[in-house]
């Protein structure tokens, strides 16, 4: 059987510690019988990511943007650079992620088993690793626009399947065959340059007949990050909610919901309706967040965002 080659594509940009911890987490990752390259597209960084990459990793190829890349255009750059170079698969990594040594050569199985599939692992909290974050994500609420995770909070021992199919899926770490970059084509970063990039490749991924699996042996570990929404309630005052919604970083970034809303609504007439109904549901957050005590606004956030296992991170 042919050795599979596996491009691990990173986006950096800033933050050079965490980079360079999720490089020295790879180096323990079990590889037997992969080859495994390494790119990290460090968007225009001045904080000395290259350099440093290239001092601890001569090993890892760095590409180099100018600071607009984003995630979908410095995913996109990576994914070009392993077209080029005869990459089997391409594995999307975010560089705040952990993972358990073996859930490359898990979801590798997987893939190689579900041939036409876009293999993901079960996503659950850092400090956590007992909670569930996501076990993929599907489309709910008015005309479809939230994207609530599958399981989530629950415990993972809780999870009897091997295998979960998901409508909706985030880049933490998902394994891609290149086939399907040929396909459909790259990340749409004009659209989606930051936020839901992922999300849309998977939806238009789904319509040429690739499904996204979720192997529960392979686990992922994250800590929710400050620009999404949840966090944003939780720990900022109105004006940063604002904020956020012309925020191209954040996930409550007007336009990229817009734009999801536009290609991904069905019937595609009622996306304008459902883009005034998420502007009109965030505005009644913010009134609820500046007139609501916060013991009551954690209950609200709660319960919209199932999130209740954050604050016991935020603790820990």
């Amino acid at each position: 059987m042919t050795q599979p080659s596996i491009a691990v594509i990173i986006p950096a940009y800033n933050r050079k510690e965490i980079t360079l911890n999720s490089l020295r987490g790879l180096q323990g990752i079990h590889v037997d019988g992969i080859c495994v390259n390494v790119v990290v597209v460090d968007d225009g960084s001045n904080d000395g990511t290259a350099a440093s990459i290239g001092e601890e990793f001569p090993s890892v190829t760095v590409l180099e943007g100018n600071g607009s890349l984003w995630w979908s255009g410095a995913t996109n750059l990576g994914v070009e650079y392993a077209l080029q170079n005869n990459a089997s698969y391409i594995l999307t990594l975010n560089d705040d992620v952990t993972y358990e040594p073996d859930f490359l050569t898990k979801m590798l199985e997987t893939a190689r088993k579900n041939t036409r599939a876009i293999v993901c692992g079960l996503v659950c909290y850092e400090n956590r690793k007992e909670i569930i974050f996501s076990a993929g994500r599907y489309r709910a609420g008015f005309l479809g626009y939230k994207t609530p995770a599958r399981h989530s909070n629950e415990m993972v021992t809780a999870l009897t399947e091997k295998l979960l199919e998901s409508e909706l899926e985030s880049g933490y770490a998902m394994l891609i065959p290149v086939e399907l970059f040929r396909l459909i084509g790259l990340f749409d970063a004009r659209r989606f340059p930051h936020h839901m990039g992922d999300m849309d490749f998977v939806l238009r991924a789904r319509k040429v007949g690739y499904p996204v699996l979720i192997d529960t042996r392979a686990h992922i570990y994250t800590n929710p990050g400050n620009n999404y929404l949840f966090n944003i309630m939780l720990e900022k005052g109105g004006f940063a909610i604002i904020r956020s919604l012309f925020q191209l970083r954040s996930n409550a970034f007007w336009r990229t919901r817009l734009n999801f809303m536009l290609r991904h609504t069905r019937p595609r007439i009622m996306a304008p309706v459902a883009f005034v109904h998420y502007v009109m549901r965030m505005e009644m957050l913010i009134f609820l967040k500046v007139l609501m005590p916060r013991s009551i606004m954690r209950t609200i956030v709660h319960h919209r965002y199932g999130n209740k296992s954050y604050e016991n991170q935020q603790s820990k």
